[in-house]
């Protein structure tokens, strides 16, 4: 059914958990839920069920999760961190009466890998007091003084194959304000931004938390292609001169969801 924009995404006792946007009842978009499927590699996936439901808040849109190491939102249990999700409650009764404080922040905890939430009877955690329309996607980390910090920012149009596209700056950050690297400005171009993914309609890009050291910053290219037609045939040929087949070998790939 449908599916777009990558959540919570989240690295907690060697899992890979990816939610994202999902319409369980048809193909077209309809009341978001967070779909859910976790993986040891990267590569091979499996489906968990629904981690988040629309409620009488409204709709579940995009967020990000973390591991609460030092439980510091009181949730854990067992002396074992919980999972916590923040995300964007978009309320289309609200929205359709022509308020623009139909979203708001919401914050969900897991206690057992991810498999079950509950929901903050608190909700919203961080509620539309500047009536802004466009009030969503809150990514969360802990903040220690000192590191270097990364800055996403997704834009459209501008992508560097048309469309969309997200760009990353690296610099310091005091709580407050986000200062540009100066050293990683004079490299690379006079903004000191540099594209995240070189695929076109690269968007509502969002990074893992607690991720494992996540290849010495290799470049990516994603792209999504749209067929025509099965492709159950391979065509050989040559711009000029002749080809000769001497053999070949195929190998059919294993799909990658359990």
């Amino acid at each position: 059914m449908w599916m777009n924009d990558p959540n919570g995404m989240v690295y907690y006792e060697g899992e890979y958990h990816l939610f994202y946007q999902y319409y369980p009842e048809d193909t077209v978009w309809g009341p978001m839920h967070w779909g859910h499927a976790v993986s040891t590699d990267l590569v091979h996936w499996q489906h968990l069920p629904i981690a988040l439901y629309p409620d009488e808040l409204g709709y579940i849109f995009s967020g990000s999760a973390v591991v609460d190491w030092a439980n510091s939102s009181g949730f854990g249990t067992d002396g074992k961190p919980p999972l916590v999700a923040i995300f964007t409650y978009h309320n289309p009764e609200l929205a359709e009466a022509g308020g623009k404080n139909h979203e708001y922040q919401g914050i969900a905890w897991s206690n057992d890998r991810g498999r079950t939430w509950t929901k903050y009877a608190g909700n919203p955690v961080l509620p539309n007091t500047q009536t802004l329309q466009d009030f969503r996607d809150p990514k969360v980390f802990w903040y220690e003084p000192g590191r270097k910090w990364v800055l996403i920012l997704n834009l459209n149009p501008g992508g560097p194959q048309g469309g969309s596209g997200t760009q990353y700056f690296v610099g310091g950050f005091d709580g407050t304000t986000f200062s540009l690297e100066e050293g990683f400005k004079k490299t690379l171009r006079e903004d000191g931004a540099v594209w995240l993914d070189a695929g076109r309609d690269n968007y509502a890009g969002v990074t893992w938390s607690d991720i494992p050291p996540a290849d010495g910053g290799a470049n990516v290219l994603t792209d999504t292609f749209f067929p025509s037609r099965e492709f159950d045939a391979i065509s050989i040929y040559s711009r000029s001169g002749s080809v000769r087949m001497r053999g070949g070998v195929i190998y059919e790939l294993n799909g990658i969801w359990e």
